[in-house]
């Protein structure tokens, strides 16, 4: 088990760092059979890689799978609404970065080199997503900022009806990336904050920094 400290250190590294996913000591696991593979103690709206070996990946490359570029540019599309709200999708997937706590999103290398861009743009407030629902899953806040953690609640519910909205479009054939990266624009400075505003907060109530402060 993870002492306070050394969990709040990780954590703490993970919010100031723009382009990583933090999961959970008690959810990580590494080269663990599948039948023994760890699962969340709740239902968290945060990713949580499987760690499925890359050997056995059900999924071959986008680019032969896919040749044709508006055939490449649907499949990004449905994989982005999972990315979205914290799910790995088929060809945006989780890797393990540098750092053990912390996991990167990378896209199939052989998707068209236009999509990539746009897709990688998106990529970027799954970021700040990542680390605000960890933020108020962490429960490090206190009794004093439950009101702002409702109202962080509340961007998270309005952010999620958009998504929604962008599945619907979707289906309706009428979504495609520039219009996705459009739609979420007014999220990504609103997130941005969010996620500054998390990474203070957590140094002030994390159990390391009080510790530290009554001496």
């Amino acid at each position: 088990m993870t002492s306070d400290s050394g969990q709040s250190s990780n954590f703490d590294s993970y919010l100031h760092s723009p382009e990583t996913v933090y999961t959970p000591p008690t959810v990580r696991q590494t080269n663990q059979p599948s039948s023994h593979r760890k699962v969340p103690s709740y239902l968290s709206r945060d990713f949580h890689p499987c760690d499925w070996p890359k050997e056995n990946d059900c999924y071959g490359s986008l680019a032969d799978l896919y040749p044709d570029v508006n055939e490449q540019e649907q499949v990004l599309l449905q994989d982005l609404l999972f990315v979205l709200i914290g799910i790995e999708g088929k060809f945006i997937r989780l890797r393990k970065s540098d750092d053990s706590s912390r996991y990167k999103l990378y896209l199939d290398p052989t998707a068209d080199g236009h999509l990539a861009v746009t897709v990688n743009q998106i990529l970027k407030l799954s970021y700040s997503y990542s680390s605000i629902v960890t933020f108020v899953e962490s429960k490090v806040y206190g009794l004093v900022n439950q009101a702002l953690v409702a109202a962080v609640h509340q961007h998270l519910l309005e952010y999620n009806i958009l998504v929604s909205q962008m599945e619907d479009l979707l289906k309706r054939n009428d979504l495609f990336l520039q219009k996705m990266f459009f739609m979420l624009l007014p999220y990504t400075a609103t997130f941005g904050l969010l996620k500054d505003l998390a990474s203070k907060l957590y140094r002030v109530n994390s159990p390391s920094q009080r510790n530290s402060a009554s001496f």
